[in-house]
């Protein structure tokens, strides 16, 4: 887990919480490195993903995108979240994910929760329902559908009984042309 080059304090913010709520995620700084090093250093270090989240206007979270470094060539996941927005937790530290961590559409099917799994490599399990939400064991990343607004779903971390971590509102998904990044991007 990681930030663009030319980072916001709320950039470094959703990095830090998404690291902590993602099972097996480390933040690890960009500093003046090029993609293609973090790339590199992400091979080095055994991850399997490299997930970047980028400025977007006013220096808010704006994007996040993510590499599969796992194989001899790294990869990029052709989705790209598009974000409008970000909740963040308030003053509480969200703890660490001790655990798997499981992909829940809720409510409704929806056609994003493949590309969310896929991206923070974890897996898809299907759809649950608002009541079922106290019957989930462990930690759960929802994505919520949201019609009639500005945004498409909302991404939440769900544990015990509450919602914690960061809640981000996806605009859009762009969708890439998987290629060869090789070291350099």
């Amino acid at each position: 887990m990681s930030t663009c080059r030319h980072d916001t304090v709320h950039v470094r913010r959703l990095a830090r919480e998404l690291a902590m709520c993602l099972p097996g995620a480390r933040r690890v700084n960009r500093g003046g490195r090029s993609l293609g090093e973090m790339l590199a250093l992400a091979r080095y270090m055994g991850a399997r993903r490299l997930v970047v989240v980028y400025r977007g206007l006013g220096g808010n979270p704006g994007r996040i995108a993510a590499w599969d470094v796992g194989g001899e060539v790294a990869r990029r996941i052709p989705a790209t979240l598009y974000l409008r927005g970000v909740v963040f937790s308030g003053d509480k530290r969200v703890p660490r994910a001790s655990s798997d961590v499981y992909v829940y559409s809720l409510g409704e099917e929806s056609e994003y929760g493949l590309d969310v799994a896929s991206m923070f490599d974890l897996t898809y399990v299907g759809v649950v329902g608002v009541d079922e939400l106290g019957g989930l064991s462990g930690r759960a990343l929802l994505v919520e559908p949201v019609k009639g607004r500005d945004f498409l779903f909302v991404l939440k971390f769900y544990e015990n009984g509450a919602y914690i971590g960061p809640r981000m509102l996806v605009k859009s998904v762009r969708y890439y042309r998987a290629r060869d990044t090789g070291d350099n991007a």
